[in-house]
């Protein structure tokens, strides 16, 4: 397993690549471009603090598909990881973001190849947000 750390004013980031059966002895990849997360009004309100993880796609292009919620670490409870609703839109801040990150393709074979990847996206509370709120769809 491969790990890679990336800081920001609002949250801390960390990538895990996977492999599976079809996809063994790949080359690591790497994040070319990232966009922070932003927090939420009820996240902020809440005074929230935590870490949402993802599960992706990085296709042959290095470009992020399918991302799906695994769960939300909430700070004040970290031993029980909690579903989307108590992540207070977070959730749907981190994958607009992941979203728009931009990877090197992992390489199996002298070639482009498309793997999985865990990302966890840190919020470390509303006073580390930068100007703004994340949209949420009602």
């Amino acid at each position: 397993m491969y790990k890679l750390l990336f800081g920001c004013l609002l949250a801390t980031s960390a990538v895990y690549g996977q492999t599976n059966d079809l996809v063994d002895r790949i080359a690591p990849l790497y994040v070319k471009t990232k966009v922070d997360a932003q927090y939420t009004d009820r996240a902020a309100t809440a005074g929230l603090k935590g870490a949402v993880v993802l599960r992706i796609v990085i296709d042959r292009d290095g470009i992020p598909r399918d991302p799906k919620f695994i769960s939300f670490v909430d700070e004040r409870d970290p031993a029980n990881p909690k579903t989307r609703s108590a992540a207070l839109g977070l959730d749907e801040s981190a994958m607009a973001a992941v979203r728009k990150w931009r990877f090197s393709p992992a390489i199996k074979d002298l070639g482009p190849v498309a793997t999985y990847a865990t990302v966890e996206m840190t919020f470390h509370g509303p006073e580390h947000s930068p100007p703004g709120r994340f949209q949420e769809h009602q």
